[in-house]
């Protein structure tokens, strides 16, 4: 961590001329987390005492969007960066479970930062004033000890906004820190919250986890609390296991047992893959699972669809295509990337067991792209190295050889790269009785180039096709 926290100079403008304006204002919020952290930060927020009317006319002259005022935020554009401006509020009753029905303006700081959801994101700086840093809930604390920790009552904060339960685990991941034990305990209680948030947002915070410096760490922590079978289900309800076991210990406005041991939770019945925690869910390893092959995440691209497939083969190595497209699409994720994620588990699964010669390379290839097969040789090498098994070094590099080869003598390796096409069969007399002959006669063309690519021309494969008794034309 830093001693001396650095501000960009448009952030203290900002600060100056709200501090002129007569209001108080303060750098909060994750900016301010990373700087104290040493990081590169990017989206500034900053409190103030000045309602949201006041701060549209001290910037009146500056770009100001107003899509937040409700909640009392001006988002403030200078010299190409963008502050969000909030005033300093109190929320209470979240309907949604995300935005707070009712939003009260306050006069003090503290009462703003008592709101927030971790310790490190509940500070406040203002470099022109003595106090410098407020730290009423022993923010830096926490990050000097690597820890996520809520501001007050855990349950209460995420029964405000059950997303926050990601967020922690996600936090955890980015900044390779671990939850305090009362904020794990949390999680794993209140996990069935996650029901009421969107399926987006869930998507978009573990797109957020995968792409983070620690992967490995947030898979790690989702799977010993028990949220990863609630993202990657494959049934119509992945909470119907959980629910009366847990609502009625987390239920809102109910005092917690905080020493109590967790109750056991069982397998779904109509859906045994939705396997749960038994009796302590931080002190158990899923069955089929290590630290050790989590690793994988970490040594891979920073690509959301390669991870999520990597993931998905570490939790379910045997999974069926209906059960990934139901995940995928419980997870909104997009058409393109639901198809590029099939083609990544497909190809890598087909690489792991295949024979390798320069026919399978070529119709391995021929199933994708040359952009899939360079990952998930760049996956398989991550394996492999996670691993530290020798055969499966030697397999990588033939492969690479293999793949090599084939780029540098331009193979066809597609069905496009085909000398003939139907209407080359046709003239040849070849599914003019029966049009299903043709498409059959241009696979059994394919499979002859891809073990032959030599023989991808027009004359050899027509006659090939025409001595093939299968083909032979009528008369």
């Amino acid at each position: 961590m830093i001693t001396t926290i650095k501000i960009p100079e448009v952030v203290e403008s900002i600060l100056t001329r709200i501090m002129r304006s007569g209001g108080q204002a303060y750098l909060v919020g994750g900016a301010l987390r990373d700087q104290i952290l040493g990081r590169a930060a990017s989206d500034y927020d900053i409190a103030t005492s000045l309602p949201p009317e006041r701060i549209e006319s001290v910037f009146q002259e500056e770009q100001t969007y107003r899509t937040g005022k409700r909640f009392g935020t001006i988002t403030v554009r200078m010299d190409g960066l963008s502050a969000e401006v909030t005033t300093f509020r109190t929320e209470s009753d979240y309907s949604d479970s995300r935005h707070p029905d009712h939003v009260k303006f306050v006069p003090d700081l503290e009462s703003d930062l008592a709101r927030r959801d971790f310790t490190i994101n509940s500070m406040a700086y203002n470099p022109f004033l003595t106090s410098g840093l407020i730290d009423p809930f022993h923010g830096k604390e926490d990050l000097k000890r690597k820890r996520i920790r809520t501001v007050g009552n855990p349950r209460e904060r995420f029964r405000e906004d059950p997303l926050r339960i990601l967020r922690a685990i996600r936090f955890a991941a980015q900044l390779d820190f671990e939850p305090e034990e009362e904020t794990e305990k949390a999680i794993m209680e209140c996990r069935i919250w996650l029901n009421r948030i969107s399926r987006e947002r869930i998507r978009e915070e573990l797109v957020r986890l995968l792409l983070s410096p620690h992967p490995d760490k947030g898979v790690r922590l989702l799977q010993q609390t028990g949220i990863l079978p609630l993202l990657l289900f494959t049934g119509t309800d992945p909470y119907a296991t959980t629910k009366r076991t847990i609502e009625t210990t987390t239920r809102p406005g109910t005092v917690q047992n905080t020493t109590a041991k967790p109750k056991t939770v069982i397998a779904s019945k109509a859906d045994p893959d939705v396997y749960m925690d038994k009796e302590s869910p931080s002190g158990k390893e899923i069955p089929g699972w290590t630290g050790k092959e989590a690793q994988i995440l970490k040594k891979l691209p920073e690509n959301a669809d390669i991870r999520l497939a990597a993931l998905l083969r570490i939790d379910r190595p045997s999974i069926d295509p209906a059960q990934l497209q139901h995940i995928l699409q419980n997870l909104r994720m997009s058409k393109k990337s639901i198809q590029h994620i099939r083609n990544l588990l497909s190809g890598y699964s087909r690489l792991c067991t295949m024979d390798l010669t320069p026919y399978s390379m070529r119709k391995l290839l021929g199933t994708g792209n040359l952009s899939d097969m360079e990952q998930i040789l760049r996956w398989y090498e991550a394996a492999q190295d996670t691993c530290g098994d020798p055969e499966m070094k030697k397999r990588h590099s033939k492969a690479i050889r293999l793949l090599n080869a084939i780029r540098t003598d331009k193979d066809p390796v597609f069905p496009s790269d085909l000398a003939v096409n139907g209407k080359d069969l046709l003239s040849a007399g070849i599914g003019t009785e029966d049009g299903k002959k043709i498409g059959q006669a241009l696979r059994q063309a394919y499979e002859w180039v891809l073990e032959n690519p030599e023989e991808n021309e027009r004359t050899i494969l027509i006659e090939k096709l025409k001595r093939n008794p299968c083909f032979k034309p009528f008369g």
